[in-house]
C-alpha cells in the first residue's frame, strides 16, 4: 500500500497546508495591519482580533479539521503576525522620526519595546485581542451544530424528530377513524 494514501500522510499534509495557509495569512495579515497602525495609530487595535482570526482561520481552513497540531499552528502564527506587525509598525516610527539616518536598529529595538513597556501599551493590548480573534476561530462549533448524543448530525435528529413528531401526532378534526 502507498505510504501517502495512509492516515499518517493524509494528517502530514494537511499540517503542511495548515502552515503553509497560516503563514501566507500572517504576511497579509501583518502587513495590512502594519499599515493600519501607521494610518490610524491607536484605532487600529480595533482590526487586532481580525488580524488573529484571519490567521487562525487560515491554519484552520488549511487543515481541514481542528486537531491539536492545528490549534497550536493558529496560536503560535497569530502571535508571530501580531508581533512581525508590531515590528514594521515601529521600523516605519522610528525611520519616520528620523529620516536621515536610515534603519537605525536600535532605534527601531527601542521603539519597538516601548509598545510594550509604556502606556498606552498599545503592542500588549494588540497581543491579547489578537489571540482573543485567535480563539474565535479555533473554538469548537456551537452546540446547534454539534451531533446529538446518537451520533447523527443535527440535520438528521430533525428529520427524525419530525417523522416521530408526525406519528404521534393527533388526526386533524373533522377527519374520523374508521
Amino acid at each position: 500500500m502507498d505510504p501517502s494514501f495512509t492516515e499518517e500522510g493524509e494528517a502530514g499534509t494537511e499540517h503542511f497546508l495548515a502552515s503553509l495557509y497560516g503563514v501566507f495569512a500572517l504576511a497579509l495579515g501583518a502587513a495590512v495591519w502594519s499599515a493600519m497602525a501607521v494610518v490610524f495609530g491607536p484605532w487600529s487595535l480595533l482590526a487586532a482580533p481580525c488580524l488573529g482570526w484571519l490567521v487562525a482561520w487560515a491554519c484552520r481552513y488549511g487543515g481541514r479539521r481542528t486537531d491539536t497540531f492545528v490549534r497550536a499552528n493558529g496560536w503560535v502564527l497569530a502571535l508571530a503576525g501580531c508581533l512581525a506587525a508590531l515590528f514594521a509598525f515601529s521600523a516605519f516610527s522610528a525611520t519616520q522620526a528620523s529620516p536621515d539616518s536610515g534603519f537605525p536598529l536600535r532605534v527601531v529595538a527601542t521603539e519597538y519595546l516601548r509598545l510594550f513597556t509604556e502606556p498606552p501599551w498599545f503592542g500588549s493590548c494588540s497581543v491579547l485581542l489578537v489571540l482573543a480573534g485567535a480563539w474565535r476561530a479555533l473554538r469548537d462549533p456551537s452546540p446547534r451544530c454539534r451531533a446529538d448524543r446518537s451520533g447523527r448530525s443535527p440535520v438528521r435528529a430533525l428529520e427524525a424528530a419530525g417523522a416521530r413528531a408526525a406519528r404521534t401526532a393527533p388526526d386533524e378534526p373533522g377527519s374520523r377513524a374508521a
